[in-house]
C-alpha cells in the first residue's frame, strides 16, 4: 500500500467516501496553556465552592463582598452603607478584585485561542460565517463600548472578554473599559442596596439566620440531582 493511499482514508468519510469537515487544530498543552486557562478554571471553581460561606458572612457586607462579589452581597453592602454601618468607599471597592480577577486571563484566551475557534466555526456552516463576520466588525467598531456595557447585555460576560482579545484590542484600552464597566454595575447594585436602606439591611439579618439551612438544602439538591442524572446515563450506557 503507498503513502497516499494510506493517508487518503483520513481526509474521507469511511461511510460515503465524502470529505471530512474542518476540526479544531490540535493544541499541545504547555505550561503557557495552564496559566492562560488556569486561572479562568480556579474562578469558577471557587465561586460554586464559596457558596456555603456566604449565610455566615450576610451580616458582614464587605466581607462578603470580598470574598463571594455576589449580586446579594453587592446589594447588602449598599443597604449598610446607607444606614452608616459601612463606609461608602468600602461598599464599591470590595467586590472589584474578586470580578475582576479572571478579566485578563479571558482576554489572554481570546488573543491566543479565539481565530482558531472562529476558523473552526466559519469552516462549519456558510451562516456561522456571516455571523461571524457581522461580530467582528461590530466589534471592531464598537468594542470598547462593548466591554462598558457587558454586565447590562443579554449575553454571558466572559464572551465580551474573549472578543477583545482575538479582535487584539489594546490592553490599555480593554482594562480601562472592563474597570469602568465593573464600576458602573457594582454602583448600579448599590444603588439598589441604598433605596432599601435600614430594610436591606433588616432583610439580611433576617436570612442570617436561616440561611446556612438553606444553602445546606440547595447544595443536597444539586448533589442528588447530579447523582440521579449521573445513575440514569450509567443505566443507558449498561444497556446499550
Amino acid at each position: 500500500m503507498d503513502t497516499e493511499t494510506a493517508t487518503g482514508g483520513a481526509d474521507e468519510v469511511a461511510a460515503g467516501g465524502e470529505p471530512a469537515g474542518p476540526s479544531l487544530p490540535s493544541i499541545h498543552i504547555t505550561w503557557v496553556d495552564v496559566a492562560c486557562v488556569g486561572p479562568i478554571i480556579a474562578s469558577l471553581v471557587y465561586s460554586y465552592a464559596s457558596i456555603p460561606i456566604g449565610p455566615s458572612l450576610i451580616t458582614r457586607p464587605a466581607l462578603h463582598s470580598l470574598l463571594r462579589a455576589s449580586i446579594s452581597a453587592i446589594i447588602t453592602s449598599g443597604s449598610y452603607a446607607a444606614a452608616g454601618k459601612l463606609p461608602l468607599w468600602q461598599a464599591v471597592l470590595a467586590p472589584l478584585p474578586l470580578l475582576m480577577f479572571a478579566d485578563p486571563f479571558l482576554y489572554w484566551t481570546g488573543r491566543r485561542y479565539g481565530r482558531r475557534i472562529i476558523d473552526y466555526y466559519a469552516g462549519q456552516d456558510e451562516r456561522w460565517r456571516r455571523r461571524i463576520a457581522r461580530g467582528e466588525r461590530f466589534f471592531a467598531r464598537w468594542g470598547p463600548w462593548t466591554i462598558v456595557a457587558s454586565y447590562f447585555l443579554p449575553a454571558p460576560t466572559p464572551l465580551f472578554y474573549i472578543a477583545a482579545g482575538e479582535t487584539r484590542m489594546r490592553i490599555w484600552i480593554f482594562a480601562l473599559a472592563d474597570l469602568t464597566g465593573t464600576l458602573l454595575w457594582v454602583g448600579f447594585l448599590i444603588g439598589l442596596g441604598w433605596s432599601l436602606g435600614d430594610r436591606g439591611v433588616s432583610i439580611a439579618e433576617a436570612i442570617s439566620h436561616y440561611g446556612l439551612y438553606l444553602t445546606i438544602g440547595l447544595v443536597v439538591v444539586v448533589f442528588a440531582l447530579s447523582f440521579r442524572r449521573a445513575w440514569r446515563m450509567s443505566g443507558q450506557s449498561g444497556r446499550s
